[in-house]
């Protein structure tokens, strides 16, 4: 089943209004992709194709080139398609990918960050995920194998700013780059504090983060070893946890630099340990886990780059669950933007497809779901569904215009709603109607959010 968004006008939104043809123009010759006047396909065509159909189902040359014949621009061939999308093109999309992610074109979150947070500029999570491609692509970009079958994966590493709710980094990589290869390449600014799962974690990085003047919260991972600061000598965080129960102790890391490091933790539901221990067995495949792995599954440990924030163990389990954001960022792509829909294609035909794609996404999240969940919030004090917001999109595409319309609001609500049409009026019901979340005792991600200590 196709994603009916081809029909909206968000991908017209994208390609004319935040590029101009100049500007267009200079990222074409700047990259090679255009040398002289063209006779088939401008770069302005070139780019529109993939915006109009690339959210709709992985397009063929044949595709493209109907898409340009159908935008009435010209009609080329599919081999004339073919033969741009070359190295040249792809540094043409590159250069037009780098400049929407950087330019302020989006107002930031004005709602202000819990008390906790109003110490960091920036608080981001960060993660990536798989996406599964054409065998043919494996040499490319590897995957798993065995002596009969294969199978070829590429990674997309995101990091998403909480405080601004904006995406402020993505990469498209080999499988074979995992989370910790891909750890230093996050850009780290003074006064960021970092939420990401153990597959990023080591000594380096936390040091790494400590000279950047940002912190980190991580969970302990088995193996990974603390020094006592008093003796220097490896700490036995097993027989601490049995003895006390608990631990909060400022520890040293067993890296040259000795990085100082904070260690929270704390037990768990035995239920949920006894949950976790089982998980661990099926997952090594008959290869037991050791007796101190399972032991330290009945405690949660957190390692804290800051000596002084947060200052008990349930602030630093509240704030870490924040990091399951991106997880949910992650499901809306692939369950409502069509984003893991790839045909048998090229590495380049792949990249630019990618890049057009988190175009998309962050064009929906950015220009439509943020500001209509701020409107929402600050009118009728409901809290927008992202999840439920992407699936009105796909199933109501001809809704866009209204929505842009409503979360261009910026009056106060009484002003809002003396002066504002029917039109919106009705927009405000559907999406509290349909798009918010249920009321009910588990809380959302906005409740988490306010909730921090």
């Amino acid at each position: 089943m196709s994603c009916p968004l081809f029909s909206s006008p968000l991908p017209l939104t994208i390609g004319l209004a935040s590029f101009s043809n100049d500007s267009l123009i200079a990222f074409a010759l700047e990259s090679g992709f255009m040398r002289r006047a063209p006779r088939k396909i401008s770069p302005r065509a070139f780019f529109q194709s993939f915006l109009d159909s690339a959210i709709t189902t992985s397009p063929s040359f044949n595709d493209l080139a109907a898409q340009i014949e159908a935008a009435g621009d010209s009609a080329p061939s599919r081999q004339a398609v073919a033969k741009r999308c070359q190295p040249a093109a792809l540094a043409f999309i590159q250069a037009i990918f780098a400049e929407f992610l950087t330019r302020h074109i989006f107002q930031n979150n004005s709602q202000p960050p819990p008390d906790c947070f109003r110490g960091f500029t920036r608080v981001i999570v960060a993660d990536s995920t798989l996406l599964k491609l054409p065998d043919r692509l494996f040499p490319v970009f590897s995957g798993t194998a065995n002596a009969t079958t294969q199978s070829c994966h590429c990674r997309i590493q995101t990091a998403y700013d909480l405080v601004a709710r904006r995406f402020i980094y993505f990469s498209i990589d080999p499988y074979c780059k995992n989370d910790l290869a891909a750890a230093p390449d996050l850009e780290l600014q003074k006064r960021d504090l970092v939420l990401r799962d153990r597959g990023y974690l080591t000594a380096a990085e936390i040091e790494r983060h400590r000279l950047a003047g940002a912190d980190c919260i991580y969970r302990h991972m088995t193996n990974f070893t603390y020094l006592d600061p008093n003796s220097n000598l490896p700490f036995d965080l097993l027989a601490h946890l049995k003895k006390h129960g608990s631990i909060d102790q400022i520890m040293l890391l067993n890296n040259p630099e000795r990085t100082r490091v904070r260690v929270v933790g704390g037990p768990i539901d035995e239920a949920a340990a006894n949950l976790k221990r089982m998980r661990a067995r099926k997952e090594t495949k008959g290869h037991n886990p050791s007796a101190t792995v399972l032991a330290l599954m009945s405690w949660s440990v957190y390692i804290v780059t800051s000596a002084l924030w947060p200052c008990v163990l349930e602030d630093v389990r509240s704030i870490y669950a924040l990091r399951w954001r991106i997880e949910i960022i992650f499901k809306s792509w692939k369950s409502h933007l069509a984003f893991a829909r790839v045909h048998r294609l090229s590495e380049i035909q792949l990249r630019i497809l990618l890049m057009v794609r988190l175009m998309l996404v962050v064009a929906c999240t950015d220009m439509l779901y943020r500001p209509c969940q701020f409107e929402i919030k600050r009118r009728v004090a409901r809290e927008l569904s992202l999840l439920k917001f992407m699936r009105y999109l796909e199933l109501h595409p001809e809704k866009i215009p209204q929505l842009l319309r409503f979360s261009a609001l910026t009056a106060s609500q009484a002003e809002a709603v003396a002066r504002c049409p029917a039109e919106l009026l009705q927009t405000e019901k559907l999406l509290v109607k349909y798009c918010c979340y249920e009321k009910r005792k588990r809380l959302n991600f906005h409740d988490q959010w306010e909730a921090a200590a």
